[in-house]
């Protein structure tokens, strides 16, 4: 084990960590392992740990990542220290894929399917959540064993287009509980929203209130869904994101 230690000042960080050799995936990495202390009032909590480890096959620029920060850190630079701009690997992102396919899979079956152990396979999901990759997990509906319901698409076209006619639109349509996607778009509307009412009359009676709301709608036309042919709850990241690694 190789350590740094840098004395604490008033007003500046201080780091405590070293480096080891592990092996992963069959292979010998040096992995960094970082604390950083905090003395300095402000909106940095006292002490902040550094969730996740780094890995690499040089240990002295491990070292010099280690002895970073002798000088009081701005909120961009400890937000980088904390890993908020944190790059995925291809295994992350197989990760996610999994985890939006099943989201109560066991860590062993996900460590499984990514060809990872289980514990280095514990750590990335944890550091996925951290992160903000992961911001929650949720059951899928069957809505159509509930009862009949009816989707429309509305293109819905703005009179003035100034920032405060968008905002005022937003903040009146973001509270309409049957609202569930509205999308900013370009070509001949200003917006794309989808409704899920319990009928065509639920729907109007909708419309027909907002548009007396006077929120700046100029016109609408409404396109009522008879049968969604495809629909699928998780993107295809691994097309959307390994291709660009």
């Amino acid at each position: 084990m190789v350590g740094l230690r840098q004395t604490v000042a008033e007003g500046a960080p201080a780091l405590f960590g070293g480096a080891r050799r592990v092996r992963q995936n069959k292979k010998w990495h040096w992995r960094a392992m970082r604390r950083v202390s905090w003395r300095e009032p402000g909106d940095y909590p006292r002490m902040v740990v550094l969730d996740g480890a780094a890995y690499g096959h040089d240990r002295l620029a491990l070292m010099r990542l280690l002895a970073r920060g002798r000088s009081s850190p701005s909120r961009s630079r400890m937000e980088g220290l904390t890993g908020r701009a944190m790059k995925l690997d291809k295994i992350d992102i197989k990760i996610l894929c999994e985890l939006q396919k099943n989201g109560r899979i066991s860590n062993v079956e996900l460590a499984d399917l990514v060809n990872l152990s289980a514990s280095p396979c514990l750590m990335r999901v944890k550091k996925l959540q951290a992160d903000g990759f992961i911001t929650g997990y949720s059951a899928q509906v069957d809505v159509s064993r509930l009862g009949q319901t009816l989707t429309v698409f509305t293109e819905i076209t703005l009179r003035n287009h100034r920032q405060n006619d968008f905002a005022r639109f937003l903040s009146t349509i973001e509270k309409v509980e049957s609202v569930v996607e509205c999308h900013l778009v370009s070509g001949g509307y200003d917006y794309l929203v989808k409704f899920v009412t319990p009928g065509i009359t639920e729907y109007q009676m909708i419309m027909e209130r907002l548009v007396e709301l006077d929120i700046g709608i100029d016109k609408f036309f409404s396109f009522v869904v008879l049968k969604s042919a495809i629909v699928k709850v998780h993107l295809p990241l691994d097309a959307i994101f390994n291709s660009t690694r």
